[in-house]
């Protein structure tokens, strides 16, 4: 069994793997194994995979499980851990996933609320209560997504740490911004609330455990891995100057190119991905969604190339 993710050890760099379609839109396990040894060889904290960058929403059942059995089986024997996203739309679909996750030995899950009806004001929290009963000894970390409808409040998640068992860990990219996670911080100083990685350095210098890194864990895991050690070690200066150099790359690449031309989520992983180098993938959707077109990804690796080239592989 792995290394279970508790309050305490819920810390480092948080990096999301992809699901890949091949060609015949089969799930390609051959090419996400050696993306998952890739990170783990880098020496990323956590991988996580099922949640929007892994489209649970586009694979069926026997996918999810092959998936959860690979990522847990790539991290055996190492210090990474595996979080899985338990997303479905109802309650019992959800808890389906758990229990799976709980035989394969993943260390954490991260349900969402069900999204296709909005949860409502006396529903979210037995939903929650009934995911930490169900994870056992696993810890559950709440992924606070706008796209689930409902999203939850410093003042909720006070709730949360009154009545939810301990292994109730916090939640997943809860906070937009520095100010809304210290107002979570605040109400909730037991809890961990991992943010994007747009806000590493603040969150961590203000008692902050852990980031997600969605476009620098796409692009290169090791410097991702590298990023945490600078602020880890205590050097702002250095942390900060990075900071903002991944913001801008996160501004004028994933924003004002990527999301602009409704590229996101999955899309948007897979382009930074094929423009970084250090992982593969097929670059491709499942329908009816679509992946970014090559011209897109050439003008981004031009952007890159003079904004952060140590991105990418050269």
């Amino acid at each position: 069994m792995r290394r279970k993710i508790t309050r305490e050890n819920c810390r480092g760099t948080w990096v999301p793997i992809m699901s890949e379609w091949d060609a015949q839109d089969r799930f390609d396990e051959d090419m996400f194994a050696r993306n998952a040894q890739t990170m783990v060889q880098a020496g990323v904290h956590t991988i996580y995979t099922t949640g929007t960058d892994g489209e649970f929403y586009a694979m069926v059942r026997e996918e999810f499980r092959r998936m959860v059995a690979i990522a847990v089986e790539s991290a055996r024997g190492t210090d990474t851990t595996i979080a899985i996203g338990t997303n479905a739309a109802s309650t019992r679909g959800v808890l389906d996933q758990i229990a799976y996750c709980a035989e394969a030995g993943a260390s954490a899950v991260m349900p969402a609320f069900p999204f296709w009806l909005e949860v409502g004001e006396r529903e979210w929290l037995p939903f929650l209560k009934e995911c930490c009963h169900a994870a056992g000894p696993m810890g559950v970390l709440h992924y606070n997504t706008i796209r689930a409808k409902r999203v939850l409040s410093p003042a909720d998640y006070a709730v949360c740490a009154r009545e939810l068992p301990p292994n109730l860990l916090g939640s997943k990219a809860a906070a937009a911004d520095f100010a809304e996670w210290c107002r979570l911080h605040f109400e909730t100083p037991d809890l961990v609330h991992i943010p994007m990685e747009t806000s590493a350095v603040p969150t961590l210098m203000g008692g902050g455990k852990a980031f997600i890194s969605a476009t620098l864990g796409a692009m290169n895991p090791k410097l991702a891995v590298s990023f945490h050690e600078l602020c880890t070690t205590g050097n702002w200066e250095a942390a900060m100057a990075f900071q903002m150099r991944l913001n801008r790359v996160e501004h004028q690449v994933c924003n004002q190119l990527f999301r602009r031309h409704g590229y996101r989520a999955g899309a948007l992983s897979k382009a930074l991905t094929r423009i970084g180098g250090h992982l593969e993938t097929h670059n491709t959707m499942r329908k009816p969604y679509q992946a970014a077109p090559e011209h897109l990804l050439a003008e981004a690796r031009r952007l890159i190339e003079r904004l952060m080239p140590e991105l990418m592989a050269h």
